[in-house]
């Protein structure tokens, strides 16, 4: 999937991450490394994705994690 393409989905995909069991999941992995791949493109509305879900208490910690891990490989 191009960068373009996946740049319509990203904040669906955010909000699917809502529903995963375990913290370290396949999808946050893929979009963080994709979002490193193409910071532009994908990190930038992935950092702004994930800080917006930061506001929900239900799943908080799990954005919090996903942010902090995402900004130490990031730079």
């Amino acid at each position: 999937m191009e960068d373009q393409e996946l740049s319509v989905y990203l904040l669906q995909l955010v909000q699917a991450m809502k529903g995963e069991i375990y913290h370290d999941s396949a999808l946050a992995r893929f979009l963080v490394r994709r979002g490193l791949d193409s910071i532009s493109t994908i990190g930038l509305p992935l950092y702004w994705g994930i800080t917006s879900e930061l506001v929900d208490c239900v799943c908080s910690y799990r954005f919090g994690i996903l942010l902090q891990n995402f900004l130490k490989v990031c730079g």
